[in-house]
């Protein structure tokens, strides 16, 4: 059991990792240079593709250098889309 929550938080961290990296405009070079290469681009991409969780201090580094929360990493995104019961459609005019 301990394995597969493992496995899920590492599948969590890689999808939000690699969510604030882009969204940053980072490759994963980019972002090594950003942080003055405390992280190498191989370190970083077995961060992006789940393969290891960094311990805290690195969370952090990261954190800081994509400019979000540390929790950022282990919160789900959940988007609620709500679908209206009735909606008015209006005819338009042709001027």
């Amino acid at each position: 059991m301990r394995t597969v929550e493992t496995n899920n938080l590492k599948k969590l961290f890689a999808t939000r990792f690699k969510s604030a990296r882009l969204t940053s405009g980072f490759s994963l070079q980019d972002l090594a240079d950003a942080m003055g290469n405390q992280l190498s681009r191989q370190a970083l991409h077995r961060y992006d593709k789940g393969e290891v969780i960094p311990d805290s201090k690195t969370i952090n580094l990261l954190a800081k250098a994509l400019n979000i929360s540390p929790s950022y990493f282990f919160r789900e995104t959940k988007v609620k889309i709500e679908i209206p019961e009735y909606i008015e459609y209006h005819k338009l005019e042709h001027y």
